[in-house]
């Protein structure tokens, strides 16, 4: 596209959601709009420009493509066990009034649905809770109200639930009538979003932030904890849980959450450990002790194996005890510094511990190992973005879209 063009979709993308186009690179936004040129009959850039200006469907439409929405069914699993732990741990015993949630932006539906199921499971039913689930794109409402869905929404996790709660309709699943009144969708825009009255005791909005600017990201985590209760959980995407570092927010040392607590830790945290419900492949293990660590080489043979050290260091990490997994990943990466986990895992802890010259070290590092490392790609992306090299951080970004499409970056 030409370059004066270009930039101003980039401007009514921006004024229109916060989207930073360096989220995606410039490349993917000029290739969506040509795509959607093609498909709306229009010839030239400018006419396009001028129905993007007079056509809330087609700028939704274009949102929906440069932003490469992606839902399933109980999407990080982790979330939604701890969920169900805090419910019945720490709500559910001192409950005084229904259980508030928001899920912004909801997409198609499954996100906020899993989140119904999730609280029927532990027990509450009718007045118990009440969930509200906006999005700006209305196609995505409708899609989310008439609750029926493809196998592509279901990626193995919680069969038992899709089997209780849902009801074959073709080669498609319809959603039980019992969950689907449980959620309220609205159309809105998350940044124009008006905190209510009566706080929400849990807000979901996950993998939405990463395409927003910085000055966007501020306004959305500023409405959206306006919006929360004093010691609240606020749920992130996994990508996106730096953004709450040294803030008013607690991380949750509970692996795999992505969960923060507004304000002060309550006493009871550490009791809330969810019950595991997903499939998954990790060993957990005892707390960190002398004899766990990397001996010396002549006694190698008495050391715990490879696969015990990663497990128990990333345990460490995810329990928030960085100082002491940092110490077994150094350590493991002693013996073993071609281990790309430990190498990545070590990135991340620096990551979290402000750390981000050694980080950049590290994930670099990684890269090195595996030029195709997704994860390492968007850690880059986000490192290069917050120290401002936007262009470096747009071209991480663009190859971490292409690893997730199977080409090479």
């Amino acid at each position: 596209m030409m370059g004066g063009k270009a930039e101003m979709i980039e401007a009514i993308l921006n004024k229109a959601i916060g989207f930073n186009i360096h989220s995606v690179g410039r490349r993917k936004v000029d290739a969506d709009v040509v795509r959607r040129m093609r498909h709306c009959g229009v010839a030239t850039e400018e006419a396009y420009l001028e129905l993007l200006r007079h056509s809330p469907e087609e700028m939704a439409k274009l949102i929906e493509t440069v932003t490469i929405p992606e839902t399933w069914f109980f999407r990080l699993c982790g979330s939604f066990e701890y969920l169900a732990a805090y419910v019945r741990e720490e709500w559910l015993p001192q409950r005084k009034k229904p259980l508030r949630v928001l899920c912004m932006p909801c997409s198609t539906g499954e996100e906020a649905y899993s989140i119904a199921m999730i609280l029927m499971e532990c027990g509450l039913s009718g007045n118990d809770f009440l969930i509200d689930a906006g999005d700006i794109n209305n196609h995505y409402l409708d899609k989310a109200r008439k609750a029926v869905y493809s196998k592509n929404s279901f990626r193995g996790e919680r069969p038992d639930l899709v089997n209780r709660y849902f009801r074959p309709a073709g080669n498609l699943q319809s959603l039980i009538a019992e969950v689907k009144e449980k959620v309220r969708f609205f159309s809105c825009n998350v940044l124009d979003f008006v905190p209510p009255a009566v706080p929400y005791d849990i807000v979901f909005c996950r993998n939405m932030l990463i395409y927003l600017d910085a000055e966007s990201q501020k306004k959305t985590l500023e409405l959206l904890a306006a919006s929360l209760a004093d010691n609240g959980v606020f749920f992130l995407g996994h990508s996106e849980s730096g953004l709450l570092f040294n803030t008013g927010f607690v991380p949750v040392k509970i692996s795999g959450s992505f969960a923060f607590r507004k304000g002060a830790e309550p006493s009871r945290r550490e009791a809330v450990r969810p019950k595991r419900s997903c499939p998954r492949q990790e060993t957990i293990l005892p707390k960190v002790r002398k004899d766990m660590l990397p001996v010396p080489r002549e006694n190698r043979s008495l050391a715990l194996n490879e696969e015990d050290i990663f497990a128990q260091a990333e345990r460490l990490a995810d329990l928030g005890d960085s100082a002491a997994a940092e110490v077994l990943c150094r350590r493991h990466l002693a013996l073993h510094p071609l281990d790309i986990r430990t190498v990545f895992l070590l990135g991340i802890i620096m990551q979290s511990t402000g750390k981000y010259e050694e980080a950049e070290k590290l994930f670099l590092r990684t890269l090195y190992l595996d030029a195709n490392h997704h994860e390492a790609l968007l850690s880059m992306a986000i490192l290069k973005g917050r120290s401002g090299d936007l262009k470096s951080a747009a071209a991480f970004r663009e190859r971490a879209d292409r690893t997730v499409k199977g080409t090479k970056p």
